[in-house]
C-alpha cells in the first residue's frame, strides 16, 4: 500500500515538472513573437506610405538630377497696436487673435455681450411717503428711486416683475380710483420664485382721511408664516388674503405653474384685502385695507427700491 502511494507521488511530480518546462518554453518564445509582429507592422506601414506618396504625386529627391527645390516663407502682418498677450502663435507660423477662454466651458456658445446686464431704468418721481416709514428697515438712510410705475410700464404682472425682480427690499404705493392711498413694505424683494416667505418685517400701511401726514402701519400678526408670496404671474401679495394686487388668474402650484406660463397673468388694476388673519386690522376696526369694501380698482401702482442694493444682484 505504501509503495503504491510512493510510485503515484513520483509519477505526479514528473507530470508537474513537464508542465513547468513547457510553460518556461512558452515564456521564452514570447519576445520573439512580439518582435515578429512589430516587423510585420513596420512593413505594412511602409507600404501605406508608398501608396500615399503615389496619390500625392510625390517624388523622391535625387541629388544627381537637375530638380530644384524652392522654399518660400511669408510672415503675415501683425497689428502692433494690440497687446501682445491677446495673440498666440500656432505651429504653422501664423498669428491669430485669442479671446479669454474658461477651462470649465461655461462661456462656450455664448455671444460676446451675453453677460452684459441692461441698466435698470428709474422714473423721476418724488417719494410719496416720509423716510421715517422705513426707519426700522433695511432701507434706512438709503436713496430710494421709483423702479416701477404702472401707468408708464404697464399694469400686467409681467411688466411688474420685469421692473421689480432682483431689486431688493421695496416699498409699494397704490392709489385707488377714489383717491385712497395705501402701501406695503416687502423686505425680501421679488424674484418670481412662485414661493412664499416667512418674516415679521413686512407690514401694510394706509393714510387716513383726517389729513394725517404719517401713515398708519398694520404689522404682521399670527406668526411669521406666509407673510409674502412671490408669484411670477401675479403682482404683490401680502399674506394669503392681507393684500393682493393683481393676483394670478390661474392656480399656481409651487415652482411649476402649468404648461402655459403666459396664461392667467394678473392685472394690477385689481386689488383685494382682508385683514385680521395675517395682518392687523385697521384702527377703526374695519377688516379691509380699503375700508368698507374688500375689493378696489387701482389707478396707479408705484414701487420704490434702493439702486445701490439693486446693483448687487
Amino acid at each position: 500500500m505504501i509503495c503504491v502511494g510512493e510510485d503515484r507521488r513520483k509519477a505526479l511530480r514528473t507530470q508537474y515538472s513537464k508542465t513547468a518546462i513547457s510553460s518556461l518554453e512558452f515564456l521564452e518564445a514570447l519576445p520573439f513573437a512580439s518582435l515578429a509582429s512589430f516587423l510585420v507592422e513596420i512593413v505594412a506601414r511602409s507600404k501605406k506610405l508608398k501608396n500615399w506618396g503615389r496619390i500625392a504625386c510625390c517624388k523622391e529627391f535625387n541629388p544627381d538630377d537637375d530638380d530644384e527645390i524652392i522654399e518660400t516663407c511669408k510672415k503675415p502682418p501683425v497689428d502692433v497696436t494690440c497687446h501682445p498677450m491677446h495673440f498666440k502663435r500656432p505651429f504653422n507660423g501664423c498669428w491669430r487673435r485669442r479671446s479669454p477662454y474658461s477651462l470649465f466651458g461655461w462661456n462656450i456658445g455664448k455671444k460676446k455681450n451675453a453677460d452684459i446686464k441692461p441698466q435698470p431704468k428709474y422714473h423721476d418721481t418724488d417719494l410719496p411717503f416720509s423716510l421715517s416709514l422705513v426707519e426700522k428697515t433695511f432701507l434706512r438712510g438709503r436713496e430710494l428711486n421709483c423702479c416701477y410705475k404702472a401707468t408708464v410700464d404697464g399694469f400686467s404682472a409681467t411688466n411688474f416683475h420685469d421692473c421689480c425682480d432682483f431689486k431688493g427690499p421695496c416699498v409699494i404705493i397704490g392709489y385707488t380710483n377714489k383717491s385712497f392711498k395705501f402701501g406695503a413694505f416687502n423686505p425680501e424683494g421679488y424674484r418670481s420664485t412662485d414661493d412664499y416667505y416667512d418674516t415679521f418685517d413686512a407690514f401694510l400701511f394706509y393714510w387716513s382721511d383726517n389729513g394725517e401726514t404719517d401713515p398708519i402701519i398694520l404689522p404682521k400678526v399670527g406668526g411669521s408664516g406666509a407673510a409674502l408670496f412671490d408669484y411670477a404671474r401675479g403682482g404683490p401679495q401680502f399674506g394669503a388674503d392681507g393684500l393682493l394686487i393683481g393676483p394670478p388668474l390661474a392656480p399656481v402650484m409651487g415652482g411649476f405653474a402649468g404648461p402655459d406660463t403666459n396664461s392667467g397673468i394678473g392685472n394690477l388694476r385689481q386689488a383685494k384685502s382682508r385683514l385680521g388673519l395675517s395682518y392687523a386690522k385697521r384702527r377703526d376696526g374695519k377688516e379691509s385695507l380699503f375700508g368698507d369694501k374688500s375689493k378696489a380698482t387701482l389707478e396707479e401702482v408705484q414701487v420704490f427700491c434702493c439702486p445701490q442694493i439693486a446693483s448687487l444682484y
